[in-house]
């Protein structure tokens, strides 16, 4: 990861957080820029609301569509990273063991 290119990105970010804003731009925007910095196919954005995983946004069909399946089951890393506050890295989830299968048996992410 480039860390001026990160910095920058970050830098611009907050920028949009000192004015007005719409906050499904704003997540729209994160979205768009972590697949950036961290040169991935797609990103997406999740909330937690009380013990509610919320899917809010993706720069991408695939990241949408593992969003809501996620969402949906209550399974994943993405629910697994909100509900424990601790990083989950998958480089592939497609084919990573810590994915867990309902998510393509069932979400159809095959």
């Amino acid at each position: 990861m480039d860390a001026t290119r990160l910095t920058d990105s970050l830098v611009e970010f907050a920028m949009t957080l000192t004015g007005r804003f719409d906050t499904s731009d704003v997540l729209n925007d994160l979205a768009a820029r972590v697949s950036s910095v961290l040169d991935i196919d797609g990103a997406g954005v999740s909330l937690l609301s009380g013990t509610k995983v919320s899917f809010a946004t993706a720069n991408s069909e695939r990241a949408a569509t593992l969003e809501r399946v996620q969402e949906d089951m209550n399974i994943g890393p993405c629910v697994e990273a909100i509900t424990t506050n601790d990083d989950v890295l998958i480089s592939d989830v497609g084919t990573s063991a810590q994915a867990p299968p309902q998510l393509f048996d069932e979400g159809g992410l095959a």
